[in-house]
């Protein structure tokens, strides 16, 4: 019985630090994410504009 006690122990243990490790890998995708996500928004600012002539023929 003490032997089972101390397998769930180590279980518990090693849940415990792949919890751990699952989260912080969550916290660097969730920063990569951002980090894209900027990035993105910064490239498509670049894009050329549409000219107002154009707009404004558009609206009308």
């Amino acid at each position: 019985m003490n032997n089972i006690i101390t397998s769930e122990a180590e279980m518990d243990a090693r849940v415990q630090v792949e919890i751990a490790e699952l989260q912080k890998q969550i916290e660097e995708l969730k920063a990569e994410n951002a980090r894209l996500r900027k990035a993105l928004l910064k490239a498509s600012s670049n894009l050329p504009k549409m000219s107002s002539k154009l707009k404004s023929a558009l609206y009308e």
